[in-house]
Formats: structure tokens, sequence, C-alpha cells
């Protein structure tokens, strides 16, 4: 929750961080932000989504297809991922085929992708 408050920033006023971005990020929270933040999260008054984990297109196929082979997760990557300003987008269903890419491949892209 502090990291997601204390660090979330935007690009001309754009809170997706795109591969051209140019200009100075400004940070979007205040500290007391964050403190609101944690102490309503800590006394369960409001339920707050925060997201603190970052993929690249081929470390999120990788770990879908790591929970799915595990046995942990139903879906399986039916398409590429497509990305656009700064994101992805993957579809995923119960009768996807998975990646159809080598695990250590798949992983060497990941790492490339960094």
């Amino acid at each position: 929750m502090a990291e997601h408050y204390l660090n979330a920033a935007s690009h001309d006023g754009q809170i997706i961080w795109g591969a051209n971005v140019t200009s100075t990020p400004t940070l979007i929270h205040t500290l007391q932000d964050a403190t609101s933040a944690i102490s309503d999260t800590a006394g369960r008054v409001h339920y707050r989504d925060v997201h603190s984990w970052t993929f690249s297109p081929a470390s999120f196929r990788l770990l879908m297809d790591d929970l799915f082979q595990l046995g942990f997760v139903t879906l399986r990557e039916i398409g590429p991922a497509v990305s656009g300003s700064g994101e992805f987008y993957i579809k995923l269903s119960r009768s996807g085929a998975g990646p159809q890419q080598d695990r250590l491949d798949l992983a060497r892209v990941a790492a490339r992708e960094r």
C-alpha cells in the first residue's frame, strides 16, 4: 500500500508509462494520502486495490503457464501479448493452448524485456 501511494507518478497527466515518455514524472499522491490509505486499509474501513508487481509480456506469459502447469490456475493463453502505451494485453481461456514456446526460451525473452 505504501509503495503504491508513495511512488505512483504520472507523465503529462497520464498514469501509463509509455516507451516514448520525455516529460519529468509528477507524483500523484501526498504523504497524507499514503497515511490515510494505509490507516483505512489497516482498520478495514475501505478496500483499496493497488498493484505492486511489474510484468513484461514474456514474464507474464511465463508465470501464467507455470501456474497452469503447477495446477494453480485453469486459464491458458489463447493469443500473443499485444503491447501498447506501456501496457500489454493477453487473452486467457480455459481452452487456451498456452504460449507454445519452450519455457527456457520464454524466460530468456523475459530477461531481455526488463
